[in-house]
């Protein structure tokens, strides 16, 4: 996924990348949905309303991710036009994306680079704040990824082996 064109207002980075991400990998689906008809502007309700709206209800209201993600399906119509199989292997491509910075970031840290560690975790945190690997929870989760290897960076740095 691009950079984002413009900003959403009112939202952190990270909030605004899941509004991208869940619009990129679930707004397809809706679409196409005989329900739905095709329709953009109830692509953005339901996702508000639904999953997306549910995951950021403590930081935003509901009519805040609704306008956010019509925003973004009005910016790039075509990543709610794309077929469910299509976003399904885009969201598979930014997983393993991910997994390979993260990757990059442990070998980084054996090598005692931690500011290249903070760089590709912070890369990482750009493209999927919520990154996990479909089907698998837990542990491969990138928060609980990212909190081991900060745990192991303390450690380097008060002098103990992780």
């Amino acid at each position: 996924m691009t950079a984002p064109a413009s900003t959403l207002a009112g939202m952190s980075p990270e909030d605004q990348q899941r509004v991208r991400n869940a619009v990129a990998d679930t707004g397809p689906g809706i679409f196409a949905s005989p329900l739905i008809g095709g329709s953009r502007s109830d692509v953005a309700r339901y996702l508000a309303e639904g999953e997306l709206g549910r995951r950021l209800a403590d930081r935003h209201d509901w009519r805040v991710v609704w306008k956010a993600v019509a925003q973004v399906i009005d910016e790039d119509p075509a990543v709610v036009e794309r077929s469910p199989e299509q976003a399904k292997a885009d969201a598979e491509a930014r997983t393993v994306r991910v997994d390979g910075i993260v990757d990059e970031a442990q070998q980084a840290l054996q090598a005692g680079d931690l500011v290249q560690v903070a760089a590709l975790l912070d890369e990482a945190w750009a493209v999927d704040p919520d990154h996990r690997i479909p089907g698998v929870g837990g542990v491969r989760s990138l928060g609980v990824r990212l909190s081991v290897v900060r745990d192991r960076i303390h450690a380097r740095l008060i002098g103990r082996d992780a």
